[in-house]
């Protein structure tokens, strides 16, 4: 039976730090600075200051080689800390390199994800019925309390170029989620045993195929993007929870008016269908710098939703671009309440690299204001 104990995620987190003393050895020894058939670099490396208003304060680094042994792959590592607590971990290696078999039919590549995050100061938060005194009838609230969230992740996929724009992918995950150390709060004391952690581990089967005709997987300006998600998930410790992720999803990029002016657009229909008993982590987390940009890190978790980002992209000044833009999203928690609509307006801030691009985001919404810094567009 295969379990992510902490030894196990202990061991996960010095494999990391083995494989970027590795990957910094190697290319100090190549001394690889470009690649002249591809123009990009072969070795891109990024020290990390940031701010982020779900975690302070953030420091790091993030390291990126290509083509290093002559094969087209890629080797990507972020090492992060932050003044709240948080501790990103993540190493991907794939050959060939994502950018390089874009727009190309090819056999087999190879996709290898090792990530690990952890939280010391997480918001869980909860809708409940509550019976107002002052009206006396019942009303929604929304209380939430502190905890500590991990989660690890270990993938393996293998992708397939059928033709130029299509691909299909198969992968396997094993992935682990866990919250402990939960605060009182007399609202929702009933919802979680502070006492003892709750704690998920599944094995996943993933089905993933696309039509991509972007011109560019790093920095799309003109293209679309059809997509189409399949995941089961079965809960390893136990048994006892099995769910299905299904999402489609379309995205669109054109060049406007004036030149290197993009408008760019994205939907996603995802929804989870739980086959036995569900849980918090078999839900769809809403909320943060992936998807709803001006709301808490998963303010909500829904069990299917509707997600709708625009985006206009500029440039600004040398390797610096902005764009404009809003996110909104419409879902449910559970049959219990009423859809959510939530909407946010987004400014941001782009630098481009050979091969990443460092954002930074300000969304704003009537809830609150969010800022983010993290890599590659949204979408």
């Amino acid at each position: 039976m295969i379990y992510l104990s902490d030894n196990v995620r202990n061991k996960m987190k010095k494999f990391l730090k083995i494989i970027s003393f590795l990957i910094l050895v190697v290319s100090l020894g190549k001394q690889i600075v470009a690649q002249a058939d591809s123009l990009r670099a072969n070795v891109e490396a990024l020290p990390i200051f940031s701010y982020d208003s779900d975690i302070g304060f953030g420091f790091g680094g993030k390291l990126f080689l290509f083509d290093v042994i002559k094969t087209k792959e890629s080797f990507d590592l972020i090492l992060f800390n932050s003044t709240k607590g948080e501790q990103w971990y993540k190493f991907v290696f794939s050959i060939p390199d994502f950018e390089s078999r874009h727009g190309k039919k090819f056999p087999i590549s190879l996709d290898l994800v090792v990530e690990y995050d952890k939280f010391n100061k997480y918001y869980l938060y909860t809708m409940l019925y509550d019976f107002d005194q002052t009206t006396g009838s019942m009303k929604i609230i929304e209380p939430k309390t502190e905890t500590k969230y991990e989660k690890a992740n270990l993938g393996i996929f293998l992708s397939k170029g059928f033709l130029k724009d299509f691909t299909g992918t198969l992968g396997l995950q094993f992935k682990s989620f866990s919250f402990y150390n939960v605060q009182d709060n007399p609202l929702i004391f009933y919802e979680y045993d502070r006492l003892k952690p709750e704690e998920k581990s599944y094995a996943s089967l993933l089905l993933n195929c696309k039509w991509d005709a972007r011109n560019s997987f790093i920095n799309p300006k003109s293209g679309i993007l059809a997509h189409f998600e399949l995941e089961y998930n079965g809960e390893i410790s136990s048994g006892s929870e099995k769910y299905i992720r299904m999402l489609l999803s379309f995205q669109y990029y054109k060049e406007i008016f004036v030149k290197n002016l993009i408008a760019a657009f994205r939907f996603i229909r995802e929804t989870t269908s739980s086959l036995d008993n569900s849980s918090t982590f078999s839900k769809i987390p809403i909320g943060g710098s992936s998807n709803l940009r001006g709301y808490p890190l998963d303010r909500y978790r829904f069990g299917e939703m509707i997600l709708v980002n625009g985006e206009l992209r500029f440039p600004i000044w040398w390797k610096f671009g902005g764009i404009a833009g809003f996110d909104f999203v419409t879902g449910s928690v559970d049959e219990d309440f009423d859809n959510k609509n939530l909407i946010n307006a987004v400014l941001g801030l782009r630098f481009f690299m050979d091969n990443f691009i460092v954002r930074a985001d300000v969304g704003v919404s009537k809830e609150t204001t969010g800022i983010y810094f993290n890599f590659g567009h949204i979408f």
